[in-house]
């Protein structure tokens, strides 16, 4: 009978530190995002702020126009804090196959997207599942390709982290 490759209780904590790294790296990524989309939004909440002396301006209360409470609200979700900061540091020394392959692992593997909305049928649009042959494929490359990718780079993670120097021969 084969040996099946189990993992240390060590092993497995230091897999969840960095699963939970990568967690932090794409939410640090959204923030970014949705920070570089609010700054081409009409006026800027900035540039009001700075006018207004450094207090929030008041809205109209018209909720038709009026969307500075909503872009306030916004920007306040995305606190980016170190964590946030180190777990980029880390992640983007890895090599991008490694950091792309980690990156899909967390944020879409085994994740419905929805791909279209019929019109005649807005209650029920086409997803489709991010399988490990669709990441693959997004990813150009096979599917025994990117599982090898991701536990390569969860792997390399982890020694980049320094849990896997502390590791006793």
């Amino acid at each position: 009978m084969a040996e099946q490759n189990r993992k240390s209780d060590s092993e497995r904590r230091w897999r969840n530190q960095a699963k939970s790294t990568v967690d932090l790296y794409i939410e640090a990524i959204y923030a970014e995002a949705r920070r570089r989309d609010m700054a081409y939004e009409s006026r800027s909440v900035i540039g009001m702020s700075v006018d207004f002396r450094g207090q929030i301006p008041r809205g109209s209360g018209f909720s038709g126009f009026c969307k500075l409470g909503a872009k306030i609200d916004r920007m306040s979700r995305d606190i980016i804090t170190q964590d946030h900061l180190t777990a980029v540091e880390w992640i983007d020394r890895l090599p991008e196959i490694f950091r792309d392959a980690i990156v899909y692992d967390r944020a879409l593997r085994g994740r419905e997207k929805v791909v279209a909305v019929d019109p005649m049928r807005p209650g029920s649009p086409v997803t489709k599942l991010w399988t490990d042959e669709l990441c693959a494929e997004d990813l150009h490359c096979t599917k025994d390709a990117f599982k090898r990718r991701v536990s390569d780079g969860y792997f390399e993670l982890e020694r980049v982290m320094g849990l896997r120097e502390r590791q006793v021969a």
